[in-house]
């Protein structure tokens, strides 16, 4: 009896400590910290935040933080100040061939930026930009790349054109005070110059490759320590994106309130098609080893980076087999 009693104590004692060991789990995290840009390429982060999506189907708190560009956003994330990032391609390359440990769990957008030139400037190819000044986001941006690879393939020297590191806000004053004569940025920049008065679209960045742009990347802590809930976050992610298709008007109105832009630029700016949308990452795999090769070329990185490298497709595989 004494033996069958003393058994007992022990397995009870092991069940206690298992609960104890899955409360900790369970609230080992506090909250989630996203970095995003204020772009319509992030607009499903607007959404899953506003709608408190990220919130409700994993339980956790979300706040997010706003960054000028994806440089300072990665340097906040290995500085471990973010969880997740939507975040240029681009940049995010370059932080994990520097030592960020994180992977690429999903695509937010591709393409979605242009050239935008002075109204009173006659644009009629590459050459023009020959000692122009041209506003950009900072190295490694994705505009910043896409626009020097473009220059290289049209036999021009990057170092040729005046290419200005700027804020978007810089780069529509710039242009509107004739302190730049150009720029190339993402939307809603271009069409928010051109519905403005300030500049006219004179190539899509489409045009120039039709490239992989943002992207969703987790910390490999969150990934190691909570692989479910970044599948859930995934899980959020797609809706988010399936839902700027689905509901045009709430989409805009939700950006508009994020980005403290009338809903009229927003709308425009959906409705051009110049922003692509598509959460798949095997879809950008191709893409985005090309501007890891691109950066290699620019001397950002010192090798090329491998899919392995960079990405982790199991949450996206996850989220969309699970019900």
């Amino acid at each position: 009896m004494n033996k069958i009693k003393s058994v007992l104590f022990i397995v009870i004692i092991a069940l206690l400590f298992m609960g104890i060991g899955c409360v900790d789990k369970q609230s080992k995290i506090k909250e989630v910290r996203v970095g995003y840009q204020p772009t319509t390429h992030h607009i499903a982060e607007f959404i899953a935040i506003q709608k408190a999506w990220f919130a409700e189907d994993t339980g956790i708190l979300f706040t997010d933080k706003e960054f000028i560009g994806g440089a300072p956003e990665m340097e906040a994330m290995m500085a471990g100040e973010l969880d997740i990032a939507y975040v240029g391609a681009t940049p995010a390359i370059n932080a994990i061939a520097k030592g960020l440990e994180a992977k690429i769990v999903a695509s937010a957008n591709n393409e979605g930026s242009a050239l935008v030139m002075r109204n009173d400037f006659n644009y009629t190819s590459p050459q023009d930009l020959v000692g122009r000044k041209i506003g950009t986001l900072p190295r490694p941006s994705i505009q910043d790349t896409v626009l020097r690879v473009w220059l290289l393939n049209n036999g021009i020297n990057s170092e040729d054109v005046d290419i200005k590191f700027m804020s978007g806000a810089d780069m529509l004053a710039g242009l509107s005070s004739g302190a730049i004569d150009g720029f190339i940025w993402a939307e809603p920049g271009p069409t928010q110059a051109e519905m403005q008065g300030i500049g006219k679209i004179v190539v899509n960045s489409s045009e120039m490759w039709m490239h992989p742009c943002c992207v969703v990347v987790v910390s490999d802590k969150l990934i190691k320590e909570e692989p479910d809930l970044v599948k859930k976050i995934v899980k959020t992610h797609i809706k988010a994106m399936n839902y700027i298709s689905e509901n045009e008007t709430e989409t805009v109105n939700i950006s508009s309130n994020k980005l403290k832009l009338s809903p009229e630029i927003l709308k425009k700016s959906l409705e051009s098609g110049r922003t692509k949308y598509d959460p798949d990452p095997r879809k950008i795999e191709s893409g985005i080893k090309r501007f890891s090769d691109d950066l290699v070329e620019l001397k950002i990185i010192t090798r090329p980076m491998n899919t392995s490298d960079l990405f982790d497709f199991t949450f996206y595989d996850q989220a969309n087999t699970s019900p």
